[in-house]
């Protein structure tokens, strides 16, 4: 398992799109409004960049970005979720 993971990779452990993470961390303030990390994301090492002959990319701490995630209320996929036809119910609490 990658220590860190992409925005894509995020979303599917809260089954949302990356986009959605990416908000989230926006509202976090661990992103700019641009999508680039906050020097605060990297001093404290929710993010890696890896550069590459095409560009940059950004890669996210796995365990430290959900830890985070999970303090603000954001739920994981699965945890007490059912899916069902265009739709998806949670049940019970926290």
């Amino acid at each position: 398992m990658n220590e860190y993971i992409n925005l894509t990779e995020l979303g599917t452990i809260y089954g949302v799109a990356a986009r959605d993470v990416g908000s989230w961390l926006k509202n976090l303030g661990l992103r700019h409004p641009d999508g680039r990390p906050s020097l605060e994301a990297i001093q404290q090492g929710y993010v890696k960049e890896r550069v590459t002959e095409y560009g940059s990319q950004w890669f996210w701490h796995r365990d430290k970005t959900c830890e985070l995630l999970d303090g603000m209320g954001y739920r994981r996929r699965g945890a007490g979720m059912e899916e069902h036809d265009g739709f998806v119910l949670i049940r019970g609490g926290k």
